[in-house]
């Protein structure tokens, strides 16, 4: 009956294991083949961890919930259980210990004592504190490493060796810490119900506080493993989805706080200097979560927006409040239930705590209207928390929505503007192939211009040498008489004319975009280096011009200065570069 008892503490530790403690492994995690060795270092860890402070944040929750009856414990893991997996399934981070904490206040309520307020005010305030301390150790760890990976001057791969092995270190000390931290979640309201008594193991008496850590222990290593048996892959463990120096920050921040508010050594050598704090169990996924908000707002970037810290803040209220309620509500209803079943559970009375049950049934005789004021009172906390994040999850849908509905649109409007570009582009490259085809065309017709003049220079040559020559007199006239006709035809203005037409068509805009850049260039410093981009040389440019070659190297010269080039530049590469 015992063990039956025992249960709701059990499944608490299982669930610590199961959802808690996993995550510690994505800081060193790598490849599937090592979760389960890594998981058994870190479950011997938080055996060792747990055994080893018995003193610590155990005794603190079982003076804290001041029961000695077992069946009082079970109520109040219990009440707790049963707000973490009501609520994790609204909320992704949902602290244990606050719920756990928050059930013994409903007990203490409903047993109508002293109230120890006190206390629950400095629960409070190191639940605050914490996360705050995680993110700043976390971001000033990061620092730290930067700065001597810097003077160092390590290499990249050296300092991923060197953090991987320091967060196996780091991880065992978080896993220890952990250990000694959240076995009070487990087994701390049980504590007082095994006072004093020992157990025989293996021939040795062994107290039954230590059997009970142990079994606690063990219930945490179990839900553990059975979360790797389960799922082993790594996209599990996104939460340390960083870098290793990351990582290692985070997880150092977390043993930092955890080891300081678990081990009772460290609590005892600063108690030596006067100064006292209690230790509190803490919230494993609050410190990660704080230590890796650290970590990115260092790195220039923030993982969470201002909606998810709120509903963060709204979740670790609603927690404790919905854990004491469950915890009053089953108190309250349990004691005016008994008296008719009381005759049926005397067996049970008899092999648990003779004469407890009874006494957890008279512990409270306060009047109807306090117990309904306490019921009103938690209710209406919890009914607001959960209006205000109703409407907080309403407006963000609602943001969400119209988020979609504008990214559909502009997803639709960059469709359209894409197939635009897509047409644009196309008949930009035809008129490219247009424009290099006319670019041809004028080329040719420049070059068979120059041909054509060469050509009909040679024939005056050659008829001026014939008409000197004494020849018959018949053909002497036949000679002037073709002299005259390729005289005539040798105007070739005509022609000229319309290639400078077209080479100014063509260069249009070429010619707006030098006017621009250029204000001095003249309209022949244009066309010639409109013809210079046509790749004519200056003998060829001489012809078209009817000027000597020398006097078109002076206008290259002067064009070069209105260009404002310097002597190594070439002036035909920034022509086409214009």
């Amino acid at each position: 009956m015992v063990l039956l008892f025992l249960i709701s503490g059990l499944l608490i530790g299982f669930t610590l294991g199961f959802q808690d403690v996993y995550l510690l492994l994505g800081a060193r995690i790598r490849h599937d083949r090592s979760i389960a060795l890594l998981a058994l270092f870190v479950s011997i860890a938080l055996i060792v961890g747990a055994l080893s402070n018995l003193n610590g944040t155990t005794v603190f929750v079982s003076t804290l919930a001041g029961t000695n009856q077992i069946q009082v414990a079970f109520l109040i893991l219990f009440s707790a259980l049963i707000t973490i997996t009501l609520l994790r399934l609204k909320f992704r981070i949902i602290s244990i210990s606050h719920a756990i904490i928050g059930s013994i206040a409903g007990w203490l309520l409903f047993v109508d004592n002293d109230f120890p307020g006190e206390k629950f005010i400095s629960i409070v305030i190191i639940w605050v504190l914490t996360p705050i301390l995680a993110g700043i150790l976390s971001a000033s760890y990061l620092t730290i490493i930067k700065i001597i990976a810097h003077k160092l001057k390590l290499h990249i791969l050296i300092i991923s060796r060197v953090l991987q092995f320091l967060l196996f270190i780091v991880l065992l000390l978080g896993a220890y810490s952990i250990g000694a931290n959240n076995i009070a979640n487990v087994v701390g309201p049980y504590l007082d119900s095994f006072s004093g008594e020992v157990i025989n193991v293996f021939g040795q008496e062994v107290k039954s506080s230590v059997v009970l850590v142990g079994f606690g222990s063990l219930s945490i290593a179990a839900g553990l493993f059975s979360r790797i048996l389960l799922k082993s892959k790594k996209q599990d463990l996104e939460i340390f989805e960083f870098s290793s120096e990351s990582n290692f920050s985070v997880l150092l921040a977390f043993a930092s706080i955890f080891f300081l508010f678990s081990s009772t050594f460290i609590h005892n050598l600063i108690g030596y200097i006067g100064f006292s704090y209690p230790l509190v169990p803490l919230s494993a996924l609050h410190i990660l979560t704080a230590g890796i908000v650290g970590v990115s707002y260092k790195k220039g970037f923030n993982i969470y927006q201002k909606d998810a810290f709120a509903g963060l803040a709204i979740g670790s209220i609603l927690t404790p409040v919905l854990s004491g309620l469950i915890m009053f509500s089953s108190a309250l209803v349990l004691k005016a239930l008994w008296g008719d079943v009381n005759t049926k559970m005397d067996i049970v009375i008899n092999e648990t705590n003779e004469g407890a049950l009874n006494q957890f049934l008279i512990i409270n005789d306060s009047s109807n209207f306090y117990n309904l004021g306490i019921v009103i009172f938690l209710s209406s906390i919890l009914l607001i928390g959960i209006i205000v994040y109703s409407q907080m999850q309403k407006k963000y849908k609602q943001e969400k929505d119209v988020f979609t509905n504008n990214r559909a649109t502009l997803e639709a409007e960059k469709e359209f503007f894409k197939k635009e570009l897509q047409y644009s582009a196309k008949q930009a490259q035809e008129l490219k192939q247009e424009l290099d085809f006319k670019n041809k065309e004028l080329e040719k017709f420049a070059i068979n211009l120059v041909e054509k003049e060469e050509i009909l220079k040679k024939v005056k040559d050659i008829l001026a040498l014939v008409k000197k020559t004494e020849i018959k007199s018949g053909k002497k006239e036949v000679v002037s008489e073709l002299s005259n006709l390729m005289l005539n035809n040798l105007n070739l203005s005509n022609e000229k004319i319309s290639f400078y037409q077209n080479v100014d068509d063509i260069n249009k805009d070429f010619y707006i975009r030098l006017s621009q850049q250029f204000n001095n260039l003249t309209e022949n410093d244009k066309r010639l280096i409109a013809f210079l981009k046509l790749g004519l040389s200056s003998k060829e440019i001489s012809s078209l011009v009817n000027i000597s070659t020398k006097s078109v190297e002076m206008n290259r010269y002067r064009l070069r200065t209105k260009l404002g080039l310097l002597n190594d530049q070439n002036l035909l590469s920034f022509v086409n570069n214009i």
